[in-house]
Parts: C-alpha cells; sequence; structure tokens
C-alpha cells in the first residue's frame, strides 16, 4: 500500500511518520494499563512471599531442635527449617561452672539434663525459659541419662559404679553394679521393659525393680553408645573395634563390619527405622539397616567434632 492508498483519521496531526492523535491515544493508555497491572500482581506477589516466609518462621520457632555445649556453657535451641540463617536462643545455667551434658526429653515434655561440675539433674522448660534442679546437688555423677518405661528418669553414675533411678519429684534410688570399676556409661530403655546400659567392656541391664545382670563381651570390645532398635533387639557402637553390634534381650549376638577407618560413637533408630550413626573416625554420618547394608554420609565441614545425634521434629 503506498502512502496515498493510507485511510485518514479524523483529528490526525497531518506530519507524515507522526501516528494521527486520535490512534495514539489509545496505544499509550493500554501500554500504562499493562505496566501498572504487571506492578499490582508483583506487588501482590511479593506481599504473598513475605506472609508466606513469616508464616514459615513461626512454624519452625513452634519446633526446636535443642542441643547442649561441649563443656561449660548455655542450652541452646535451633528452629527446624531455619536453615539457611538459624536463630540460636540461647540460656545461660543458674549454677554457676555447670556443664550441660546428657539431654532428654521427660515424660512432662521439660528437657532433663545432666550438670557435670554442679553434681545434680538440671530441669529446664522451653515456654518461659524456666531452670529448676532434681536429686541431690552437689553429689550426684551422673553420666549417661534415659527416660524408663515408668516414667521416672535413669542414669548411669561411672565414678560411683552405679545406676540411678530418679523421680520427677526428685526422689533418688542408687542401685551398686556386682562387678567393680565397670565405669557404667551410656543407657537406654530396652524393648522388654528393663534399661540397658554400657560398662568398659561389657552390656549391663537392669531392671525396673532394681535387678543388675552384665552380659560378658568379647575382649577388646568397648561399647560407646546404646539403642533399642526397630527389631526388638538392643545395637550398640563400638569405638575401638569399629563396629556395631546387635544384641538380643535373651543375650544372642550378631556383629556388623563397618568401612574400614571407621570408630562408631553416638547411634539412633531413625525415621526410616534404619541406625544412625557417628563415624568420629572419618567424619560421616553412617546409616544401617537391620540386615547391616551400610552407608556413609560426608560431613562439609573437616574435622567438625562429632559428639551428639538425635531425631528433630522434621
Amino acid at each position: 500500500m503506498s502512502p496515498s492508498d493510507t485511510p485518514a483519521s479524523s483529528g490526525g496531526s497531518g506530519v507524515p511518520g507522526v501516528p494521527a492523535r486520535g490512534m495514539r491515544g489509545p496505544l499509550v493508555f493500554h501500554g500504562k494499563a499493562r505496566r501498572r497491572r504487571r506492578r499490582i500482581i508483583g506487588a501482590i506477589a511479593a506481599l504473598l512471599t513475605v506472609v508466606m516466609v513469616a508464616v514459615a518462621v513461626l512454624v519452625g520457632i513452634s519446633h526446636a531442635i535443642v542441643f547442649r555445649q561441649v563443656g561449660i556453657g548455655p542450652i541452646k535451641l535451633l528452629p527446624v527449617g531455619a536453615v539457611a540463617h538459624a536463630h540460636f536462643a540461647q540460656h545461660d545455667l543458674p549454677t554457676p561452672q555447670a556443664g550441660p551434658d546428657h539431654i532428654v526429653v521427660g515424660p512432662d515434655g521439660a528437657l532433663y539434663f545432666t550438670e557435670q561440675g554442679a553434681g545434680t539433674i538440671g530441669r529446664f522448660v522451653i515456654a518461659g525459659a524456666t531452670f529448676s534442679q532434681l536429686g541431690p546437688q552437689g553429689s550426684l555423677d551422673a553420666g549417661g541419662l534415659a527416660v524408663g518405661p515408668d516414667g521416672a528418669l535413669w542414669l548411669t553414675e561411672p565414678h560411683a559404679n552405679k545406676i540411678g533411678h530418679l523421680t520427677l519429684q526428685g526422689m533418688l534410688s542408687e542401685y551398686p553394679i556386682p562387678t567393680i570399676d565397670t565405669v557404667p556409661g551410656e543407657i537406654a530403655a530396652g524393648p522388654d521393659g528393663a534399661l540397658w546400659f554400657t560398662e568398659t567392656v561389657n552390656i549391663g541391664r537392669i531392671a525396673t525393680s532394681g535387678t543388675i545382670t552384665e552380659l560378658p563381651m568379647a575382649t577388646g570390645t568397648s561399647p560407646t553408645d546404646i539403642v533399642a532398635g526397630p527389631d526388638g533387639a538392643l545395637y550398640f557402637t563400638d569405638y575401638s573395634r569399629g563396629l556395631i553390634e546387635r544384641l538380643t534381650p535373651a543375650g544372642s549376638l550378631t556383629i556388623f563390619a563397618l568401612p574400614r577407618g571407621a570408630h562408631p560413637g553416638a547411634i539412633v533408630v531413625g525415621p526410616d527405622h534404619a541406625l544412625w550413626w557417628l563415624d568420629v573416625g572419618q567424619n560421616e554420618i553412617g546409616r544401617m539397616t537391620t540386615g547391616g547394608a551400610v552407608r556413609e554420609f560426608s560431613i562439609p565441614t573437616g574435622s567438625s567434632g562429632l559428639t551428639g545425634l538425635c531425631v528433630g521434629p522434621d
């Protein structure tokens, strides 16, 4: 079409190459409307993102992982979901020179922990961040700590060579271990209604009535941590020999070899019904099925000094 064939528009500018006013006006109006709509949609999207992040943060803070700091220091809380920018809440212990060590969730929802240097068991309620203490102060040599099937706290006393039973009302009963100098370490509730604990070489069992029996292990065994497995047996790590061993309540023992150089420490049962453990020797997290299939995951930070492991609320 030639210029002479171009249709005329009323109110045109009359200047070649310049759109007529009647045509230019609507075009400019629609462009602005589209940009305005895009700005409004963008603002709404940004607002929704902020709301979603705020809700996620609130949910994360309402479910916190609680852990103890090695040595003298406060208890710390890590909100689940706040991984990229973790928020830590620190609570100083009221007892001077007390070092929180083992920590468990009690049947009343409070946190109970051993206070090294203070000789007592501490109690911490997250709501209100309040501390209290149970048992005799200054004289309780607590090692491992667990909640028993009777709703009380059970603890090992390494130097006293005893197993302690502490009610939530603060009443302490102690049971001497028949073999001297066994140095009881970790303790866990077993599948048979008793408590099972590690010794320097052997594995011990204490019924809620206080009756103690000891199961001798092979020479060179060094039980480190112990947990009730998902299959009705006990599993314990053997740090020195680099093994995980399975022990039934009847006394049957099965040994699982780990990768060369492994030195297993803490062990827990994961939500997938597998055994998860710390490979302190190789700075890895290990996973083992009840059938003995092992897989390990490297820790990004070298020589991280792995100490404890627990199942989180997520």
